[in-house]
């Protein structure tokens, strides 16, 4: 297959996402315009972001002691079977109220997608009508996500639980066997963590459009993406390490500016909603710079070129 487009630069779009920013937030500058899209971009990372730090172990002898580190193990395991009335109830309670309270970020992250992809595009900031405009692309979205991250939850945990196992197959007994598939699961977990995160970054930089241009649900869409990559899969892996790159410098600037106001702009920046609101630019900047990258591969993937039967005032059809 011929590939798409005779030039595709990761540099060349660059330019027209800067551009296209501040087309969008400074040409006028509305605060009510940049809380109304801030809300979109607010509700499209919504529970993509992370944070947490990690404890600091002890160096007391007790525990420092294999012999005392297996007495508490089978002391606590003693424990836990002792009291599975109440501690299985509690276990179940916890992973239902964790599962629900993923399944809701996930569906709202899925509406707010589209419409801030819909506001990116059109240089709006509208909230209801998107909304209600993009519903069945947002719940094919939702499905999706929820299928990959079911996928990788189990793909991931099967290989953590064999880590976990073998792990404690060498503290019991160390053994020259469990060390080499140790070895051999570690970088599988790191290939099986890259190869999901690399699906959500295509799905929401490229498919999302696509199912725009389109008017398609998002299993037909990636397919359509993955023709697109079987034909470039340089110029892909050039995208993604340039978009490292990108996040990295971006990243590098905001550190910075914590230094420099002693944590202060860290804090704020840290505040649900108005974090986002205040790094909007850079929000808007990321979406449209990936929307300049795919309209390089020819007039199927521009989604600002006008087009017959479709307005941002009408609500195309969604075909499979």
């Amino acid at each position: 297959m011929k590939d798409y487009a005779p030039h595709v630069s990761v540099i060349d779009p660059l330019g027209p996402a800067i551009e296209h920013t501040k087309q969008v937030l400074f040409r006028p500058f509305d605060l009510e315009r940049w809380l109304a899209l801030g809300f979109c971009a607010w509700l499209a990372s919504f529970g993509s972001g992370g944070g947490g730090g990690g404890g600091g172990g002890s160096s007391n002898n007790r525990y420092g002691n294999p012999n005392n580190v297996k007495e508490w193990f089978f002391q606590g395991r003693d424990y836990v079977l002792g009291n599975l009335t109440w501690i299985v109830p509690l276990v179940l309670l916890v992973m239902a109220l964790g599962i629900a309270i993923w399944i809701i970020i996930t569906w709202l992250s899925s509406r707010g997608k589209f419409m801030f992809l819909n506001n990116v595009i059109h240089n709006t900031a509208e909230v209801k009508r998107p909304w209600s405009m993009f519903r069945e692309y947002a719940h094919s979205l939702f499905l999706f996500h929820l299928v990959l991250d079911v996928l990788g939850f189990l793909a991931i945990g099967a290989i953590l639980a064999g880590s976990a196992f073998l792990c404690f197959a060498m503290w019991q007994a160390s053994g020259p066997a469990s060390l080499w598939v140790l070895a051999l699961l570690i970088p599988l977990l790191i290939i099986a963590t890259l190869a999901f995160a690399l699906i959500k970054i295509f799905t929401t930089d490229f498919v999302l459009p696509i199912m725009l241009l389109r008017s398609t649900y998002c299993v037909p869409a990636w397919q359509d993406f993955k023709q697109l990559l079987s034909s470039n899969p340089g110029r892909l892996i050039l995208y993604l390490l340039f978009k490292i790159a990108l996040n990295l410098a971006i990243g590098a600037i905001l550190f910075l500016l914590a230094v420099l106001t002693c944590c202060c702009a860290a804090c704020i920046m840290a505040l649900p909603y108005i974090g986002t609101v205040l790094l909007l630019p850079i929000h808007v900047f990321k979406r449209a710079y990936s929307l300049h990258y795919l309209r390089q591969y020819g007039p199927a993937y521009d989604v600002f070129a006008p087009r017959a039967n479709s307005s941002p005032d009408t609500e195309s059809p969604v075909t499979e």
